[in-house]
């Protein structure tokens, strides 16, 4: 306990008292022993209840202090701290179990990253708060416009990558693109009122061989940096599952 008194707070001060009240019981047990007279139990029951009580309190706090401890350190490594989005390690878990089941049953998905086209302009023009609240706008957009069992991850600073499970390509460019693109200028954020979100986005069918997720989403990203480097009037570049490979 002197070891780890600083980081033992609050529940280590209850431990004092009631350490000190089973010395006391135990020394009043001792002498009493010694002593011939009769032995009142009340001062020893009393010491007896404090320790029992100052221990209690003790191990009960301690323990809620150690639960929420450990479901942060859990919520740290599941949900992005600032969008509330699946964390890349989840999201390539879940690539992972889906390709499983393409591979089992044969219904296609899709894999989307989605780049906030403005940030650089936003954090210029109205400052790095503005541009750090338009992630977590476009996080909630992009989350609204998903189905319940599709899956999202913040990848990076201006990126969000998303599964959608038992989508063909088509359907993914025509439906579930389209509705992020209208997301993001449904609405001016509200820290630049004259300001919109705009994304463009770069999907491909998941493709089953042994490549990895991670590879899979650096070729979204390498795709997505072409498109940068020669910006287009599309917003959406849809690609099939051989020409993400290629």
């Amino acid at each position: 306990m002197l070891r780890t008194w600083r980081h033992s707070q609050p529940w280590g001060r209850w431990m004092v008292p009631g350490q000190l009240a089973l010395a006391g019981a135990a020394g009043w047990l001792g002498w009493r022993v010694l002593d011939s007279r009769p032995d009142p139990a009340l001062p020893l029951a009393a010491m007896l209840t404090l320790w029992t009580a100052a221990v209690f309190l003790a191990t009960a706090w301690r323990n809620r202090i150690f639960g929420e401890t450990r479901l942060r350190m859990e919520a740290r490594n599941t949900v992005d701290p600032l969008t509330g989005l699946s964390t890349p390690l989840i999201f390539f878990d879940r690539v992972g179990t889906v390709r499983n089941l393409i591979r089992r049953y044969g219904h296609p998905s899709v894999l989307l990253l989605v780049h906030i086209e403005n940030l650089p302009a936003l954090a210029a023009e109205f400052g790095p708060e503005v541009a750090e609240s338009a992630v977590l706008v476009s996080a909630n957009r992009i989350r609204q416009a998903l189905r319940d069992g599709d899956a999202a991850a913040r990848v990076s600073h201006s990126r969000i990558a998303i599964l959608a499970e038992g989508m063909s390509l088509a359907e993914g460019s025509a439906n579930l693109a389209s509705r992020i693109l209208v997301a993001g200028l449904k609405e001016p954020l509200p820290a630049a009122p004259t300001e919109f979100l705009k994304f463009r986005i770069v999907l491909a069918a998941v493709p089953l061989g042994d490549i990895s997720p991670k590879v899979l989403l650096q070729r979204l990203f390498s795709r997505m940096d072409e498109q940068l480097a020669n910006p287009s009037e599309r917003h959406i570049l849809a690609l099939t599952a051989e020409e993400l490979l290629a």
